[in-house]
């Protein structure tokens, strides 16, 4: 119990993310385990596993009693449960059903957590109400968070902290927005966050002025195909859905348009005002480069395909720009 309930919320979404979770249900049925102080951290994580694996009701219901669990004087305080509570809403498709937490657990923060604590949480707050299309309500948070962040000096806080702020930005100040995406990067590179890395890259291929990057490419492809070994199909769909939106971004509309079509098919945890708005121009695109007809035609074949399809579709756009041809029509 003492070692999975100081686990990271970084580390949920890596490789060892993956194969500690599992273990989580197993620690807990033992007798006397939620007696233990730190039973709402690895409550947390038996609720990230069935996020894992698409069990959303068994993920939330964990996380909401590992909420209540370390919320207790008696337990040591994690602001894990609610990290894993926003994930479980986001990858299900209502990140908006977290924003009635947001009193909660900033309360909880400031009354229990240390400065480290308090920063992660204001971003995890900030990063919600960016995914509800409330991005200026979460700015000063995320000034905040990242102004905390950087004095306590912890690399994955400081990701998070600048991911919030860089999205709290995007529409308003692309230059910091961008600079901003780069310090994520950097920070999650640092200590192998895979969603931070993923959510960093997808950024900045957006921009459109890395995506053509031979290394931007390796990053991309290293990250997908650990994602995609692990089983994460929703991280997956989230990674294939930002690089279709970098490949419309960069005049590579049909494979863009096919890997458009294939997650259409799955993408309810894609359903947020953020995210539509960039589907709606990545089609814009397509269909202003190829014309309705044929956009309609590969989106149509793309609904056709299994995720191994459109897999094999981003590697080969990736593969070409890491062999060095990213300027080939």
């Amino acid at each position: 119990m003492d070692l999975l309930g100081v686990v990271p919320g970084v580390v949920l979404n890596t490789a060892l993310g993956y194969a500690l979770c599992p273990w989580a249900t197993t620690v807990l049925s033992l007798p006397g385990a939620m007696d233990h102080p730190r039973c709402g951290a690895v409550l947390a994580l038996a609720a990230a596993d069935h996020r894992h694996h698409d069990r959303f009701a068994e993920a939330e219901h964990d996380a909401c009693t590992a909420i209540a669990l370390v919320s207790r004087p008696e337990k040591v305080f994690s602001n894990l449960p609610w990290g894993v509570l926003l994930q479980v809403y986001a990858y299900s498709g209502h990140a908006e059903k977290f924003l009635p937490h947001h009193e909660e657990f900033l309360r909880e923060l400031r009354d229990r957590g240390d400065h480290y604590e308090i920063a992660f949480g204001m971003s995890i707050v900030a990063i919600n109400l960016m995914a509800v299309g409330r991005p200026a309500d979460g700015l000063d948070l995320a000034e905040e968070a990242l102004g905390l962040a950087e004095h306590v000096g912890a690399p994955s806080v400081i990701a998070i902290a600048a991911n919030a702020l860089s999205g709290a930005l995007v529409d308003t100040d692309s230059e910091r927005a961008a600079a901003l995406a780069d310090q994520f990067l950097t920070n999650a590179l640092s200590i192998g966050a895979d969603l931070g890395v993923s959510l960093a890259l997808g950024a900045l291929g957006r921009s459109g002025q890395h995506a053509e990057d031979p290394l931007w490419a390796t990053r991309y492809r290293e990250v997908l195909d650990r994602t995609f070994e692990a089983g994460d199909l929703r991280l997956v769909l989230v990674q294939l859905d930002m690089y279709g939106q970098v490949l419309a971004r960069i005049g590579r509309c049909e494979a863009s348009a096919v890997l458009y079509g294939t997650i259409r098919l799955d993408s309810q945890h894609l359903d947020n005002p953020v995210s539509m708005s960039r589907r709606d121009a990545q089609l814009a695109r397509i269909a202003a480069a190829l014309g309705d007809d044929r956009a309609r035609e590969l989106v149509a074949e793309g609904e056709r395909l299994q995720i191994a399809d459109a897999i094999r579709i981003a590697r080969e756009e990736l593969d070409r720009v890491i062999q060095g041809s990213g300027a080939e029509a």
